[in-house]
C-alpha cells in the first residue's frame, strides 16, 4: 500500500470519526438548534478533506520538482544525455555506444573509453587530436571532440602548455606541479591537481638519497654539463628550495658520456642516481617542454 493510500484512509477514518464527535460534544454542551449543528458537522467534515487534498497537491508538486533537478539519462546507462552529448560523444539513447557489452557509464567510472572496444583506456585515446588524453579532458571539464574548448582561437593543449586554463576564455592561470613518488619511482605532472601523466624515474640510493620536501623548478637548460659526474645531462631542470642548495639537484633525462652513450635506462624503476631525478628518453622532452621556472615540485 502507497503511502499515499494510507493516508487516504485516514483521513477517511477521521473524517468519519471526528463530526459525529463534535456533534456529539455540542450536544453535550450547547443550546444550538440541531440545524446548525448539522452545518457544522459538514463544515468540519469539509475542512478536513481539503486539508488531505491540499497535502495532496503539494506532495505532487514537491515531487515533480525533484524530478525536474534530476537530469535526463534516456538510456539508463548513468550518463546524463547533456553529458552524453557534449562531454562523452556517446549516443543518449544507447546505453552501450561502442557494442562492447559495458553500459558507457561503467566504462567511464572505470577509465575506459565507451566510444571505442577492445577495452581501450582514456588515457590512451586522444579523440580530437589536440595533445591531450580523453581522461583528462574528461576529469578537467574540456570537450574531448572540440580542439578549443572555449573557442578563444587557441586549443586546450597549447593553452594547458603555457599555463592558461582553457575552459574559459579570460586570461586565467591554472597551477601546475610536479609529484615524485620515492617509494614508487614514479614522478606524476599535473594541471589543477589532475593528472596530466605520469613517468617511471630512478632517484638517489641511500647513499646519495633525493631529498624530500617541497621544491619549484629554479633553472633549466636543454643540455647541461655535470662537472661532479663527468657528464650530460639533457633536459636539465634544476631544484630550488630552503632547505637546498640551488641547482644541486635536479630533474633531467637519461646522463650522457661524453661520447654519447646513455647511462642508466636498465635502471628506470630504481634508486641508482647520486640524488637527482633521472627520466627517461621519450618523457624528459615532454616534461620539459610542459614545465616553466617556478613550477612547484613534491618529492614525498
Amino acid at each position: 500500500m502507497s503511502r499515499l493510500t494510507q493516508l487516504a484512509h485516514f483521513f477517511v477514518a477521521v473524517s468519519d470519526y471526528l463530526p459525529p464527535y463534535t456533534e456529539y460534544a455540542l450536544l453535550r454542551s450547547s443550546t444550538a438548534p440541531r440545524t446548525v449543528l448539522n452545518w457544522l458537522s459538514r463544515v468540519g467534515r469539509f475542512l478536513i478533506w481539503a486539508a488531505f487534498f491540499g497535502i495532496v497537491v503539494w506532495s505532487m508538486l514537491g515531487v515533480a520538482t525533484v524530478r525536474a533537478d534530476v537530469p535526463l539519462d534516456s538510456d539508463g546507462d548513468g550518463l546524463s544525455d547533456q553529458d552524453e552529448r557534449e562531454r562523452y560523444d556517446t549516443d543518449p539513447l544507447n546505453p552501450d555506444t561502442d557494442g562492447d557489452s559495458y553500459p558507457d557509464g561503467l566504462e567511464i567510472a572505470q577509465g575506459y573509453s565507451p566510444r571505442f572496444g577492445l577495452k581501450k583506456k582514456l588515457a590512451d585515446v586522444d579523440s580530437e587530436g589536440d595533445g591531450l588524453n580523453d581522461a583528462f579532458e574528461i576529469a578537467l571539464g574540456t570537450s574531448i571532440m572540440r580542439r578549443d574548448t572555449d573557442g578563444d582561437g587557441y586549443d586546450d593543449y597549447h593553452e594547458v602548455l603555457h599555463g592558461y586554463d582553457p575552459r574559459t576564455a579570460e586570461p586565467n592561470k591554472i597551477a601546475k606541479k610536479i609529484v615524485v613518488s620515492l617509494a614508487t619511482q614514479r614522478l606524476g605532472y599535473f594541471v589543477d591537481d589532475i593528472r596530466l601523466g605520469e613517468a617511471i624515474i630512478s632517484t638517489g640510493t641511500r647513499k646519495h638519497p633525493t631529498p624530500k620536501g617541497e621544491f619549484y623548478i629554479a633553472n633549466k637548460s636543454k643540455r647541461a654539463w655535470s662537472k661532479i659526474a663527468g657528464l650530460w645531462m639533457p633536459y636539465w631542470m634544476g631544484l630550488g628550495g630552503k632547505d637546498v642548495k640551488t641547482g644541486l639537484y635536479g630533474i633531467h633525462e637519461l646522463p650522457e658520456w661524453p661520447n654519447g652513450k646513455k647511462e642508466g635506462e636498465s635502471h628506470l624503476g630504481h634508486p641508482f642516481s647520486g640524488g637527482c631525478i633521472r627520466v627517461g628518453v621519450k618523457d624528459a622532452s615532454v616534461l620539459y617542454e610542459w614545465t616553466p621556472t617556478g613550477t612547484k615540485v613534491v618529492i614525498q
